[in-house]
């Protein structure tokens, strides 16, 4: 507003930045432990997993996102789903959101909390995947 203008000496401060990077890439291969425990599910196996009663396909994206998933079985919000953990009744839960990123994110958690005792999957892509495979059939 006054037009002036000051030039700042700004310098990293490499420790912190050492520190930074270890985190980062301790969380890297975290990631890629749960993933490998992860199943991914492509748009076009859907319907045949479907078949199966003990396989929930659970859609984590927040009520106000649109349109609704109409083969999701369950409907659990990101925001909600480890304080609803219970409702996941199943030994099959595949994880579905809108692209596939929060999916893959909530399925690692999901996995880590269930251990082997359920199979977690996430479906590749997301939703906007599986309508762009269904509209080109």
């Amino acid at each position: 507003m006054t037009y002036q203008s000051m030039i700042l000496s700004i310098t990293p401060n490499s420790e912190r930045a050492k520190v930074y990077a270890t985190e980062k890439r301790e969380a890297t291969e975290q990631d890629r432990h749960l993933e490998q425990d992860i199943s991914l599910i492509y748009p076009y196996e859907i319907e045949f997993y479907l078949q199966d009663k003990n396989v929930s396909l659970v859609d984590i994206r927040e009520s106000y996102e649109e349109p609704p998933f109409p083969i999701a079985t369950q409907e659990i919000p990101l925001s909600a789903l480890f304080d609803r953990l219970d409702e996941l009744k199943t030994t099959h839960i595949i994880v579905v959101c809108q692209s596939g990123k929060r999916s893959l994110h909530a399925a690692g958690k999901l996995k880590a909390h269930f251990g082997p005792a359920k199979r977690v999957s996430h479906l590749a892509g997301g939703i906007i995947s599986y309508l762009s495979t269904n509209k080109a059939e």
